[in-house]
């Protein structure tokens, strides 16, 4: 989720004027909120949101990377997205894990039949979008700690993106990736994920007070957060470069497009759906 600018992007490329900043900051203050609140209602609107916004990923995937028939593939990756969130609500992760598995199976075979062309791409297309937007909506419908997960996971995220480009604008330095993304540094990386550290301890001292090794555990939990939602941009952004795209798309005013407003929280919903079920609940219900 490039929230602000970037992910700590420095160079002269990628670095926005004045004027490009103000126009990210006031997207951001502008989806944000809509997103808290489905959030905080969860069932039916969070999923309708999610739903919404796979088939939107759907599209700039199909333009991103040049697959013929692209509204074909648009409605496959979309119609696939809404059948297992709605699988989520109806029999649970695994219904919505095997109606992935189908959409991914129907891509190869449509590329085996001759369209569209390019399989790999169309399936690794349906999992790219799909498994996060599955995981997020079964984390929320945890309905002892869905709604304080969800939040925690986009604040983390959030507070990482941040983080990231004022530590890389501030500090520079060596680039994380420069082969990738030559803007991006170690040292916003470093950023990244000391901000989402304090995001994560205080979201656990705010919601079990007292509890000091929760909140220890989950500042560990939300620095490997971080890592995962940096590695999740940079595959992204390497996406791009084979494709020759600067940007996803132009649907969000300084951002770019739904997938590059959300490519961190592609990779980091699934990394905590996976500790979810590993660890048997929300880090907020660890004891």
């Amino acid at each position: 989720m490039n929230t602000v600018a970037g992910n700590g992007d420095t160079g002269p490329r990628s670095a926005p004027p004045r004027r490009g900043l103000r126009v990210r900051v006031l997207t951001t203050l502008i989806l944000a909120p809509p997103a808290v609140v489905a959030v905080h209602f969860g069932f039916p609107w969070f999923d309708l949101m999610v739903a919404v916004t796979a088939c939107l990923m759907g599209r700039e995937w199909a333009a991103l990377t040049g697959v013929a028939r692209r509204s074909t593939l648009s409605i496959l990756i979309g119609g696939t997205c809404v059948a297992a969130i709605g699988g989520v609500a109806i029999g649970g992760l695994d219904l919505a894990i095997a109606l992935i598995a189908a959409g991914i199976a129907a891509a190869l075979i449509a590329a085996a039949a001759g369209w569209p062309g390019k399989g790999a791409w169309s399936a690794l297309g349906v999992a790219w979008i799909a498994l996060p937007c599955v995981s997020i909506v079964w984390l929320r419908a945890d309905p002892d700690a869905g709604r304080v997960t969800v939040l925690w996971l986009l604040c983390a995220v959030w507070a990482t993106d941040i983080g990231a480009f004022f530590a890389g604008r501030a500090i520079g330095g060596p680039k994380l990736a420069p082969t990738i993304s030559p803007g991006k540094t170690w040292a916003g990386l470093a950023g990244g994920v000391l901000s989402s550290v304090v995001v994560g301890a205080a979201a656990a001292w705010l919601v079990v007070p007292g509890r000091w090794g929760l909140v220890v555990a989950l500042g560990l939990v939300s620095a490997g957060l971080a890592i995962v939602a940096q590695a999740g941009d940079l595959a992204e952004s390497r996406l791009k470069r084979h494709f020759g795209f600067k940007d996803s798309g132009g649907i969000v005013p300084g951002h770019g497009g739904a997938l590059d407003r959300l490519d961190g929280l592609l990779a980091a919903a699934p990394a905590i759906a996976l500790l979810h079920i590993v660890s048997g609940g929300s880090p907020f219900a660890w004891p």
